[in-house]
């Protein structure tokens, strides 16, 4: 499986992805998160893992990334196959492009701009584009895509590779406003579809659902503030959390229990 985690900066996208990840592995799945955000660093240290080299390193960095796309996918695709070893299991990516966490999470980074001018990070979203085309999952693999903020990844056709698309948001309009069009996204391709509203304060939970059911937006969960959660970005530690991953370990649920009944129908 598949999964796209999508939504505005701010919105908990990097602590969903790891909270879906540990709910995945407590269900008996072999999860692995791909961070293709251009900026945000902590995705590893909050996961509880070193820090891997990027994909985009063994192309020499960004810059490397473009030439290849130059060139074309076909040399993308044979770069994934040597980093993998020549297979396209996400299983037999090696160190140190790949790290893991103490309770077996795959942790990969796709590439980080840290220069001044280095430019978009349009070659990293179509570089992760042709990784999740490319890429074979056993059974009970799951991979988990912490997107980067906003839709510049929908503009670069790398939902189409997903099942499922996990839209993220906050208790704001912009968020709202982000959220319909992922969903419009996810109709238009046909896939699973799921809405977390996250960092709610309890006061508010009625109005903001009454706001996203205006738009004709279900949220499949509600999360509330979670002081953990804000001491663990705080202090940029391994993440802890208390209500929000019981929240999340019941959306995990609902979609095995969705792609159950599609196999069985």
């Amino acid at each position: 499986m598949r999964v796209m985690v999508c939504g505005k900066g701010g919105s908990g996208k990097t602590v969903i992805s790891i909270l879906l990840a540990r709910a995945f592995r407590e269900k008996g799945y072999r999860p692995y998160i791909i961070d293709m955000d251009e900026s945000n660093e902590l995705l590893p240290v909050l996961a509880g893992a070193e820090k891997p080299r990027t994909l985009a390193d063994y192309f020499g960095g960004r810059r490397g990334v473009m030439q290849a796309l130059r060139d074309g996918e076909d040399r993308l695709v044979k770069a994934i196959g040597e980093i993998s070893k020549r297979t396209f299991k996400v299983s037999e990516i090696e160190r140190p492009y790949i790290s893991y966490t103490d309770d077996g999470i795959g942790i990969l980074v796709v590439g980080k701009i840290r220069e001044l001018g280095e430019g978009c990070a349009c070659p990293l979203n179509i570089f992760t584009r042709t990784l999740l085309k490319n890429l074979k999952l056993d059974d009970r693999e799951v991979i988990i895509v912490d997107t980067d903020a906003g839709v510049e990844h929908v503009g670069r056709g790398v939902e189409e590779y997903a099942d499922a698309i996990i839209a993220v948001a906050d208790p704001t309009r912009e968020s709202i406003n982000i959220v319909k069009n992922l969903k419009k996204v996810a109709d238009k391709l046909g896939k699973r579809f799921y809405i977390i509203v996250n960092k709610v304060p309890k006061e508010i939970e009625n109005t903001v659902r009454e706001l996203f059911q205006k738009e004709g937006l279900t949220p499949d969960i509600v999360i509330p503030y979670d002081e953990k959660i804000f001491q663990s970005c705080l202090l940029g530690s391994k993440l802890e959390s208390s209500v929000a991953y019981e929240n999340v370990k019941k959306l995990v649920d609902k979609m095995l229990s969705e792609v159950t009944s599609r196999c069985v129908s």
